[in-house]
């Protein structure tokens, strides 16, 4: 598995590991939309800081942006940090961000301590 999903009080953290492709990606994205208490989450902080690379295809790429912005709406206080130091991988997340920042709030961190600080502050 590449990526571990661990449910919060108030949120969820995922924390992904390796080689992250897009169906690994959807496939996590999937997971916290259909948690039965989706709707009384704040937050969902992808923890890509132990990754090597992120390849989302094209196609791939719009359904999870997609999947976010549809689960979104059922629940509009939900947002998203994304955490990464690598650069090529900073480089594929912030292209995620920015597809998503039109309709929720998505922000980008280089440490998972400024994530879990914004996190709390929600």
């Amino acid at each position: 598995m590449v990526h571990d999903i661990h449910w919060e009080p108030h949120g969820v953290y995922k924390k992904y590991l390796g080689h992250v492709t897009g169906e690994e990606f959807l496939q996590a994205v999937e997971r916290v939309n259909a948690h039965p208490d989706f709707e009384s989450f704040r937050y969902v902080i992808n923890d890509f800081t132990e990754c090597e690379s992120v390849d989302i295809k094209a196609a791939l790429f719009d359904l999870c942006v997609a999947a976010a912005l549809g689960a979104q709406r059922s629940n509009s206080r939900f947002a998203a940090a994304f955490v990464a130091a690598d650069t090529a991988v900073l480089d594929s997340i912030n292209a995620i961000a920015d597809s998503a920042r039109a309709e929720m709030t998505v922000l980008v961190f280089q440490t998972l301590d400024e994530a879990r600080h914004w996190a709390d502050s929600l």
